[in-house]
């Protein structure tokens, strides 16, 4: 089992940095939440669409904070965990940004009789076009390089970010009452 020496000199298997996400997800849901109702209280809460941007591009940063992190380990040197944790984090952030707000709005627009079966198509659909896409790049690691492939997708990620930014309005107007 790989390890990495990471906290007061312990060894610690590197398979427990699966567990960082459901840490940060624990720690950092009632933040998001808090985050939300005070910014509504005050009226500026952003819309489910623009929250939906900022999740994406919490995710953009994510993968540009990878590329040093690649490009020292691609020159035969060992590349600090930290790097990893801080994608963990970041990535964590965009979920919070995605995953229930997203949810909330399939609930919401969804006709009451559809919702469920709407909840699990969305579930469906994400994760089959985020395992699909995953597989694909995971081929490209060997071809380009890890360093290329995290510019490559930053580019795509903020891009899409960039772009949603301006089919927000329409969204909006799309969802009517719906917040």
């Amino acid at each position: 089992q790989l390890t990495t020496n990471v906290f007061m000199g312990k060894d610690f298997p590197s398979s427990w940095w699966q567990s960082a996400n459901a840490i940060f997800i624990i720690a950092m849901a009632p933040i998001f939440s808090s985050i939300w109702l005070v910014l509504s209280r005050i009226g500026k809460e952003p819309s489910t669409p623009m929250k939906m941007v900022w999740g994406i591009a919490f995710n953009a940063l994510s993968f540009a904070i990878m590329i040093p992190a690649a490009l020292v380990a691609s020159s035969n040197s060992k590349a600090a965990p930290v790097w990893l944790l801080l994608l963990y984090f970041l990535q964590t952030c965009g979920e919070l940004c995605l995953s229930p707000v997203g949810l909330s709005m399939v609930t919401k627009l969804a006709p009451v009789r559809y919702a469920a079966m709407m909840m699990g198509i969305w579930f469906l659909v994400a994760n089959a076009f985020g395992n699909r896409l995953a597989g694909q790049a995971s081929s490209w690691i060997e071809s380009y390089g890890a360093s290329t492939l995290f510019i490559g997708v930053t580019i795509v990620l903020s891009i899409a970010a960039f772009l949603l930014i301006f089919i927000v309005p329409w969204l909006r107007r799309q969802m009517q009452d719906v917040h």
